[in-house]
Order: structure tokens, then C-alpha cells, then sequence
């Protein structure tokens, strides 16, 4: 038999006619009971097959959202197709005893917002089926969901709910700090830089050093390096404000000027003086000595208060040198002398010569 159950648009149900007096009443043993078949909301019937010669011996139902119900009967008969395309059906009416005689499907069109139901809240104009949208949805029926960056659109009003770090009514406003960039996949901060976290505000820059716009450090003093780790002291330490910290005789803004007066700097800071010279910057002339001087020389006498270019008194010690090293002065025929001065030595610009008449200054004698 064939029971079927109407629903007007407004909702209302009502049983229809029954055909046939029970089930599988076809001749043939291989009938088939199709059960029932409900339709969802929205979704309506619009295509029927079957076979049919002496009788209508099976149906089958198709819906618009491309449901089919079981094959009803059995299958024999000719094959048809009954369907008006833009309509569903309506109802069906027959003639039945044991079998169903013959069966006439009756179809009509669907109301225009019923036909294209309008998503995501949306309403419908009744008259013309149009859809007017709300939020971010577009189209036809509303569908189309203009949130970007991975964000969703309500199904209740169309507006969006936004992924990761990202905000505003499309979506389109990207939180992330310091040049990163919002995924427009799910909304999460790709950083740059030494930047790092969910919005990209921390900033992996070491010594006091700060993030720039686009993440990379701005390091202080004589730090350097892509996170401010390394310190430019050549010869030294970094303090926390960047200055270098100059072991003993190595100065300057980064210690790599050696303050030894007569030698040299060791990496420690420490000094190799040259010449005989000692003291920890090298300025302890070197001790009268075999090697370094042939004897103490009567002191010069001065007629003149100074030598031009050196400052020297009346009863400065004098003394005769060997050899040539700084700051030994030359005297004619290959001698040298120190001049030392109230404990300080003093270079000589002209020379103390026997018997000078210049007025500069007498030397008693000569090595």
C-alpha cells in the first residue's frame, strides 16, 4: 500500500488517500517495501522514476538536496521519469485495488523564499525571493562570508568572529607588535626580528638593547650583534650601559689604545716597556749603568734661563749615554746624552758642546 502525509508551507499536516490494501501485494515475490521516507525542512520532492505497464509495479522518490528514497514494488513494468523543472510536488492521486491501477503526480511551484531560503540570517523578500544580508555575508542567499584572516561568519546575523590576533568587523585589523604579520589562514603572528610571543611584543634584544619596527635590536654603546650579545671592546669588557670597561693600560672608547709612554701593551693590559724604561705605564727612566751611560758629566751651566723648545734650570744633571735609544739626543761626532730634569726627562732640541758660545749652555766634558 501507499500512505502518504502532507505538509502545507504554513506547517500544517494532513493524511492523504491510501493505496492498495496492504504490503508487497505485487505478484512477484521479489517486492520490496520502501518503508518510510520523511522529508527535512526545506527539502521537498521533484523527481519521481518508476515502471508501470498493466500496473504501476515500483517508485522511487529524488529530493532537491539529492535524497532518494528505496525502490518501492518491484521493478518491472516500463520505466518513466515524472518531474517539472522549478517545481515540486504537490501531491498524487490514483486508482487502486490489490495493485496500484494508476497513479498522476500533481506539482507546483515553490513560494520565492522558500525556493532559495536566504543563510546566515538573512531575510527574504516575498515577493521576489531576494535576500537581504546581514554582516559581513553576501550573495544571492546570503553565503558568502567576507571575514578574513581565518574568521567565521555568525549563522544567526552574519557577523564575525575573528582567529588568532585579529579583530574588527571583516577581520582585517592585525594585532601583532613590531612588523609581524597576522596568517590568513588563523589569524597568528608571524614575527620578525628578535620578536616573539602571541602578539609579537617581546623582544629578545639582550644588554638594554630595544626592538625596532621592523624587530631587529637597537643595542646600546659597544654592544652589537642581532641580539646585542657581543661586545665591541677590543680589549675590555662591556658594562651594562655598553661603555667599555679598559684593563690597565689600553684606553679609548672600545680599549684599543695602549697608554704605554715607552713600550708596548700585552693583552692583559699590561705593559713591555722598551729602552730600560719601567713603571706601569713605562715612564721610569731607565738607571745610569754600564750598558746605558759612560759616566756622570759635569752639569750643565746655563747663562739663559731655557734651551728653545725644553724647559732646563741652572744645576741640571747631566749624563753621557751610549748607543741611541729614545729619548737619547745626538751630539756631533756620535754621542748622546739624557738630560734629567728635576726627576722628569727633558729631550734637548740643540746640544751642550765644549766651549759653546752660544749662550745655551756649556758641557764640562763628553764621552
Amino acid at each position: 500500500s501507499l500512505q502518504t502525509t502532507y505538509q502545507t508551507f504554513d506547517g500544517t499536516t494532513a493524511d492523504g488517500a491510501q493505496f492498495g490494501v496492504g504490503q508487497n501485494t505485487a505478484t512477484s515475490s521479489d517486492a520490496k517495501d520502501c518503508g518510510s521516507f520523511n522529508l527535512n525542512p526545506n527539502e521537498y520532492i521533484v523527481n519521481v522514476t518508476g515502471g508501470a505497464k498493466a500496473f504501476v509495479y515500483w517508485l522511487q522518490f529524488t529530493t532537491n538536496l539529492g535524497r532518494q528514497s528505496q525502490m518501492c514494488g518491484t521493478q518491472d513494468g516500463d520505466a518513466f521519469t515524472a518531474k517539472v523543472s522549478g517545481y515540486v510536488l504537490s501531491y498524487f492521486a490514483g486508482n487502486a485495488g490489490k495493485v496500484l491501477n494508476t497513479i498522476q503526480f500533481y506539482w507546483v511551484k515553490l513560494p520565492a523564499c522558500l525556493s532559495t531560503p536566504c543563510q546566515n540570517g538573512g531575510t527574504c523578500n516575498t515577493v521576489d525571493g531576494s535576500c537581504t544580508c546581514k554582516g559581513q555575508t553576501s550573495g544571492p542567499t546570503c553565503s558568502t562570508c567576507g571575514c578574513q584572516n581565518g574568521g567565521t561568519c555568525s549563522a544567526t546575523d552574519g557577523s564575525c568572529t575573528c582567529e588568532g590576533q585579529t579583530s574588527g568587523p571583516t577581520c582585517s585589523t592585525c594585532g601583532c607588535q613590531n612588523g609581524g604579520t597576522c596568517s590568513a589562514t588563523d589569524g597568528s603572528c608571524t614575527c620578525e626580528g628578535q620578536t616573539s610571543g602571541p602578539t609579537c611584543s617581546t623582544c629578545g634584544c639582550e644588554n638594554g638593547g630595544t626592538c625596532n619596527a621592523d624587530g631587529s635590536c637597537a643595542c646600546k654603546g659597544n654592544y652589537g650583534g642581532p641580539t646585542c650579545s657581543d661586545c665591541g671592546c677590543a680589549h675590555g669588557t662591556c658594562n651594562a650601559d655598553g661603555s667599555c670597561k679598559c684593563p690597565g693600560a689600553w684606553n679609548g672608547p672600545t680599549c684599543s689604545n695602549c697608554g704605554c709612554v715607552h713600550g708596548t701593551c700585552n693583552a692583559d693590559g699590561s705593559c713591555s716597556c722598551s729602552g730600560g724604561w719601567t713603571g706601569s705605564i713605562c715612564t721610569t727612566p731607565p738607571p745610569c749603568s754600564a750598558a746605558v751611560c759612560c759616566g756622570l758629566c759635569t752639569p750643565c751651566t746655563f747663562s739663559k734661563p731655557s734651551i728653545p723648545g725644553v724647559s732646563l734650570y741652572t744645576g741640571s744633571t747631566t749624563y753621557c749615554a751610549r748607543g741611541g735609544d729614545y729619548p737619547y739626543t745626538a751630539m756631533p761626532g756620535g754621542g748622546y746624552f739624557i738630560i734629567i730634569n728635576g726627576g722628569s726627562i727633558a729631550t734637548l732640541a740643540a746640544h751642550c758642546d765644549l766651549g759653546s758660545s752660544s749662550g745655551w749652555a756649556k758641557m764640562e766634558d763628553h764621552c
